[in-house]
């Protein structure tokens, strides 16, 4: 066997079987996902029913993180890319305020500076009721916000606004039985979920600084039957 085996000659295995080749070959892949990641667009999963009919629990979200919110990748940040002023309207992934390790998504209602008033389900922005048209008798209103149109759903019973809650700039909102006014901070937005009346949001527990902006959201998957039950979807 001895003299056999010396007339084998040995084929050299290829660059990309061995191990450095491997590992080269896997962070060819990993490296540009974690990079565009981090830095351009992170995908999210809507947990709640909290921004219903808009985003159904299940659905996939894009979000775009250049130029709105922070550089970061599970969990570890490395800075802020935001540069532009997210607008009305808009659908916003962020860290929650009161424990930024949790991330929630809601839509803008208003901009450093705006007077937002939510009287039950309806908003009116500086003074000027938001225009909104009942579609259907489930609850189902159309909404218009500085020319944005999406679907909000006014059903269940309302938040107790008069209930005092303490959050940073309180002082900046007065409360009724039946409605909220907040003057917006600089460097903060006021936010709402769609599902009017099943929303912890900005009524509930504040502001969002800008520097908790992880993103706009810029593109919605929706989900598929196997991804939520048959409630859910």
């Amino acid at each position: 066997m001895f003299f056999v085996a010396r007339k084998v000659s040995l084929v050299a295995r290829p660059w990309y079987s061995r191990p450095k080749g491997m590992l080269v070959i896997s962070a060819a892949f990993v490296i540009p996902i974690l990079l565009a990641r981090t830095f351009l667009y992170e995908p999210f999963r809507m947990p709640s029913s909290s921004m219903e009919p808009t985003l159904p629990r299940g659905a996939m979200l894009l979000a775009q993180k250049a130029g709105y919110g922070h550089y970061s990748a599970f969990g570890i940040k490395l800075g802020h890319g935001g540069s532009a002023m997210l607008a009305h309207g808009d659908l916003v992934v962020f860290d929650f305020p009161p424990d930024p390790q949790m991330t929630y998504v809601k839509r803008v209602i208003g901009l450093p500076g705006d007077l937002v008033k939510v009287e039950g389900t309806r908003v009116t922005l500086n003074g000027v009721p938001a225009p909104n048209k009942q579609l259907d008798d489930s609850g189902l209103v159309e909404e218009e916000l500085k020319g944005v149109r999406y679907k909000v759903l006014a059903q269940g019973a309302s938040y107790p606004y008069w209930q005092e809650r303490e959050f940073a700039s309180h002082e900046q909102c007065r409360s009724t039985e039946t409605s909220m006014e907040c003057r917006v901070p600089d460097g903060h937005y006021f936010v709402l979920g769609d599902n009017r009346n099943n929303s912890a949001d900005s009524r509930i527990w504040g502001f969002v600084p800008v520097g908790h902006v992880v993103g706009r959201v810029v593109k919605v998957f929706a989900p598929s039957e196997s991804q939520c039950g048959a409630n859910d979807c």
